[in-house]
């Protein structure tokens, strides 16, 4: 792979490939997905969310 040299676009297919690869991994080891039903995990996040939100606020 070359380096990042010309406007960062190895850099962002680099990335890009990352993300992918990821979130593909992620979801096969989540089975809270499966566990939960959507409304559930719609208002657990919100829960984080708002949490991490008042942690970076103070």
């Amino acid at each position: 792979m070359k380096q990042f040299g010309f406007g960062g676009i190895d850099l962002a297919r680099c990335l890009q490939k990352f993300a992918a690869v990821h979130s593909s991994f992620y979801n096969h080891l989540n089975q809270e997905r499966h566990v939960y039903s959507r409304l559930n995990l719609k208002l657990n996040r919100a829960a984080a969310l708002a949490e991490w939100r008042q942690l970076l606020s103070a």
